[in-house]
């Protein structure tokens, strides 16, 4: 079992970030906790990754676990690889952690992943969902039977949004700990949006970064999503990897030249 935010279109999603940023704002003690320094989006759609790339990725990020507020966007499947090493890091340090620096899973995918988490034992081994009781929130788009692409472009637009809190809401005080605040207000009730005179002087915002371990044209496409927002990528190497980068580099290349 673990916290999710139900999204009924790609339309919707503004909305629900606004939702997901309201409420960390109701359980802050300070200006902009809650708030991540990275954000780190995992791409490796159907990818099969060796125990090398897998040793490399496992240490990089345990290096950085609870040693800094960090937020890790995957699809939460068992079989992505990255998903995969995501909660095994995250279960195997936090328990054991005696800093204060947040770590969060946010698993990002549509409504059949909630089916699937669901469903009976023998159709769940076929489709397992990664561990999600340390630290998992979900973001679900609630709609069913959706193409490779629908899910991995709302999965790229979803993690790029959370990167940008919306304007004028600051991850601030709730209202019972305003110094000005003379009455108990209901345990829950949200911050106000505060807008400042200099906004920009005040943003706070998560640094984020792609890790790239695609092997398919799917997992191209959602990096392109990224990159297209001017998020920087890592990329796992191998052998694969530089194949299908070498094949969309050229292929986004003609792309270009046909569009110009």
């Amino acid at each position: 079992m673990c916290l999710a935010t139900f999204v009924p279109n790609s339309a919707a999603l503004s909305t629900a970030i606004k939702h997901f940023y309201s409420r960390l704002s109701s359980f802050a003690a300070e200006l902009d906790q809650g708030i991540p320094d990275i954000l780190i989006s995992f791409v490796s759609t159907d990818t099969v990754l060796g125990a090398e790339a897998k040793a490399k990725v496992t240490t990089g990020l345990s290096k950085i676990v609870s040693h800094c507020g960090l937020w890790l966007i995957t699809s939460g499947e068992q079989n992505d690889p990255l998903a995969a090493i995501c909660t095994s890091v995250v279960k195997s340090i936090l328990p054991h952690s005696d800093r204060c620096e947040e770590t969060l899973i946010i698993a990002i995918n549509s409504i059949d992943a909630a089916q699937r988490i669901n469903s009976v034992p023998s159709k769940r081994r076929q489709q397992a969902m990664a561990d999600t009781s340390v630290n998992t929130y979900y973001f679900v788009l609630n709609k069913q039977n959706l193409t490779t692409r629908q899910k991995l472009e709302f999965r790229s637009h979803a993690a790029i949004k959370l990167a940008n809190p919306p304007p004028a809401l600051l991850i601030g005080v709730p209202l019972e700990n305003m110094a000005n605040s003379s009455s108990q207000t209901p345990s829950g009730t949200l911050s106000p949006a505060i807008i400042l005179p200099n906004s920009v002087k005040h943003d706070c915002r998560p640094l984020p970064v792609t890790l790239f371990c695609g092997t398919t044209l799917a997992s191209i496409f959602e990096l392109k999503n990224y990159l297209e927002c001017g998020v920087p990528c890592l990329i796992v190497q191998s052998d694969r990897c530089e194949e299908t980068l070498i094949i969309a580099i050229n292929s986004i290349d003609a792309a270009q030249r046909i569009n110009s």
